[in-house]
């Protein structure tokens, strides 16, 4: 199986050893009843993952562990120190997400599992689980997964202006923050459109054909960068950033403003207990997730302020 997009031999080698070690320290916990199974996705799953100049692997490594305790406390440390083992091993961060059966069949029309099921590889256990979720044609992605696309690339947004104000600046930090945002932004117009495809390179091409120049060029950056991950000679990441933040602005703009409420009750409760919170209350129906990004527009084009975004942020984790 192909990891990554240029099929770097010691990336590929890189990758198979953490895969062995990972299933060799499941297999060999007294803790492994407790996993049905163990599961590669993301870009590497996919065959997409980056690959440095150098041959290091760049991008975070992921997996679904699937159990029938999501709130297993003893599961959750064992793969918070397989984490950090394989993480300082690798230099890329090494994340174990843990759901269950049941989460993972009320999620499955999300781009995040139709991903996983688009690309994968099973490391333990039995697959079973995931053959059972049921694959769908990329344009009936909802419009609310564009919209998550929009929230969670603009707070990106929002965190790499952060980082560039702290006394040390993380440049790869901004850097891919920025890059994820003109994907995200491509993406989620893409989505709207019901013409997402399921490989960047796809995805590439169906973006050039909205005919916006400046999306093109930083879609074709920023895939660029996800693939061969290279900092320029000269940047100005300042500059750039506010390039960004305006390429996320008029894409929300363009991006429909309705769209189909899913879950209503649940939301009408959610909105009622943050009600003094939120940036807005009305529609009751709709998420508060998608309310958000109303509130990160305005903290976006405003002058930088730590307690409002900080307040933001707050409510961005309880809802993301």
């Amino acid at each position: 199986m192909q990891y990554s997009h240029s099929n770097d031999p010691r990336v590929e080698q890189a990758i198979d050893a953490a895969l062995n070690g990972i299933s060799g320290a499941i297999a060999a916990t007294p803790l492994r009843s407790r996993i049905s199974a163990a599961v590669l996705c993301g870009g590497y799953g996919r065959g997409e993952g980056g690959a440095t100049p150098d041959g290091r692997p760049y991008n975070d490594l992921d997996f679904f562990i699937v159990t029938g305790r999501e709130d297993d406390r003893e599961l959750a440390d064992f793969l918070r120190k397989l984490s950090t083992t394989w993480s300082a091993k690798l230099a890329i961060d090494v994340d174990f997400t843990v759901t269950s059966p049941r989460r993972l069949k009320r999620n499955e029309r999300t781009l995040m599992i139709q991903e996983m099921l688009a690309g994968h590889r099973l490391i333990y256990g039995d697959g079973a689980v995931i053959d059972r979720l049921e694959r769908r044609p990329w344009n009936e992605l909802p419009l609310s997964e564009g919209a998550r696309l929009l929230l969670n690339r603009g707070t990106g947004l929002l965190l790499a202006r952060r980082q560039l104000l702290a006394e040390t600046t993380d440049c790869d930090f901004v850097r891919r923050n920025l890059h994820k945002s003109a994907l995200g932004c491509g993406d989620a117009l893409l989505i709207a459109a019901g013409t997402y495809r399921q490989t960047g390179d796809r995805r590439l091409q169906e973006v050039e054909k909205i005919g916006d120049s400046s999306l093109s060029a930083a879609y074709r950056a920023a895939l660029n960068y996800k693939y061969s991950p290279e900092p320029p000679h000269e940047e100005d990441l300042p500059a750039e950033l506010e390039t960004a933040i305006e390429l996320w602005r008029q894409t929300r703009m363009r991006f429909p403003a309705n769209f189909p409420v899913e879950h209503s009750w649940r939301n009408v409760l959610l909105n009622l207990r943050y009600a003094t919170r939120l940036p807005q209350l009305s529609p009751l129906s709709g998420h508060p997730r998608w309310k958000l990004i109303r509130r990160l527009a305005e903290l976006l084009t405003a002058p930088p302020h730590r307690a409002e975004e900080a307040a933001y942020l707050e409510l961005w984790t309880r809802f993301n």
